[in-house]
This record gives structure tokens, sequence and C-alpha cells, in this order.
């Protein structure tokens, strides 16, 4: 794989979201847990680090977590934009056609957008709607969408009245951080059902929450073993506290102790 460059990652960020990259470079910072780890890496062409995320899923999970700060190391994995990671799919121009081949590309599409989580639509701005097209928009309307509207350089031509639309010019790199923006209020992570941890920012509330857990699964453990009421009360309410910790309803005097260690406060 070509090597990337982290100033690259910076300039024009929007072009590496979610791909595959390689970076080289020395490593400024390590900090690791039993499941996952960071590392901040610098290649020398941009005065900002990149975060490296790696978790042990990895086979060579202990040997990352050996590595000192200054070592020189080579990174493949996938660029993250903005902490939302998406697969991204540009389908085949869907339209009537009696090519079979082509036929199958075209079925392949709809089944694309039936599945998808959000459907970016795509048009020219110096290009009248066809027939397609408004099937098309009536196809999406029940889904998450964003109708893009390309080429606002060149004379309009488009008559479109619907919400949920972003006008850009690729050419003139305009409107691109809009598109950008609305992509990520789209999926905010209260919207977020997953299994995986990382988007738990937090080695702490990641503790909190396996502890809950715990609690909960205990608690259905002495139910069924007819553990009295009110000690089953009692280790709710302490799920309850542990949980209340993650958004800040409830703390412990540790937690204080952590956050002057960790910053330094004052008037």
């Amino acid at each position: 794989m070509e090597k990337t460059y982290i100033k690259d990652l910076f300039k024009a960020p929007q072009a590496f979201g979610s791909k595959q990259v390689a970076l080289e470079g020395w490593v400024r910072t390590v900090r690791d847990s039993k499941t996952f780890g960071f590392i901040e890496l610098n290649d020398g062409s941009f005065f900002k680090n990149v975060q490296v995320v790696f978790n042990n899923n990895l086979n060579n999970f202990d040997e990352i977590c050996k590595i000192t700060i200054g070592s020189s190391i080579l990174v493949e994995g996938n660029f993250i934009l903005d902490g939302i990671a998406c697969h991204v799919i540009d389908t085949a121009g869907i339209r009537e056609t009696s090519d079979i081949v082509e036929k199958l590309g075209v079925n392949k599409s709809l089944e694309i957008i039936d599945n998808s989580d959000l459907v970016i639509f795509m048009l020219n701005n110096n290009e009248e709607l066809s027939k397609e097209e408004i099937e098309l928009l009536k196809k999406i309307k029940t889904k998450k969408h964003i109708i893009v509207i390309n080429k606002i350089d060149l004379d309009n031509k488009m008559e479109l009245n619907e919400e949920n639309i972003i006008k850009i010019s690729i050419k003139e790199k305009k409107g691109i951080n809009t598109l950008k923006q609305r992509i990520i209020d789209l999926f905010n992570l209260g919207e977020i059902t997953t299994k995986d941890l990382s988007y738990i920012s937090n080695a702490r509330s990641i503790s909190l929450l396996k502890k809950s857990l715990n609690i909960i699964n205990e608690s259905i453990n002495d139910l069924e073993d007819g553990t009295p009421i009110d000690i089953i009360e009692t280790n709710l309410k302490d799920c309850w506290n542990t949980l209340g910790e993650i958004i800040g309803e409830t703390y412990t005097d540790e937690l204080i102790d952590e956050i002057f260690s960790r910053f330094c406060l004052g008037k």
C-alpha cells in the first residue's frame, strides 16, 4: 500500500474518510489498557499528530503495547473522520435498460439503497431532472437521505422543491464541509446501536459499564435464587449510581481525585 503523509490527512480529510491508509512515523505517546490502546504518531510532515487506535483483536496486540516513545513504526488501517466510520458505496447508474448485465447492476444498486443507513443522492445543478431521478426521489423519501446538488458553479437548470438539500461545487470546493457536518449530525452517538466499545472514548466509562452489567447479572441470579428483595434493591441502587457516574449525575471521591490528578485546575 502506498504511504500517506499526515499533512495530507489534515489537508483533505474528506478524501480519506474511512479509507485504508498506510502511515510511517515516530511514536510520540503510547497509552494502553487490557483491551485497547492509543498511539500518537507523527511523520514530520505536519505539526499535529495522528491518533492510532488499536485493540486486542490484533494478533500482535501485546507487542504493540510494548512500543516505546520515539520508536519508528508502520501503521495500516482505516482513517476515521470525526469519530464516524462510514462504509461508502458508489452505486451504478439507475435507469431503464434491456441489457442483462447492466440490469443486474441496477438491481444491485436498488438493493444497496434498501439496506443502507443513509442515501446521498447526487444531482447536477446544470441538468434537468430525468424520469428515473424523479422515481428515485420518491423511493428514498422513506429512507434517511441527503440530496446533494453538485456543479452550482454552472448555470442552474435544476428545479427541485425538497427538504434535506445541500448545494455544493466539487470543482470549487464549496459546501463540502456543510455536507460533512450534516452526515455527522445525522449519525450522532445517541442513534448508534453497536456492541463495539470503541464508541466509548474513556477507559473509565467502559469499566463502569462492565461493573453495571455484572451487578445486573448478579441481581438476576439472586432473584432466581430467592434472595430477599431488599438486598436486590440495594444492588440495583448501586448499579444506578454507577451508571450515574458515567453521565455525571453521581460521583465519588475517587473521581474528584482523578480529575485533579489529570488536569491543572485554578481560578
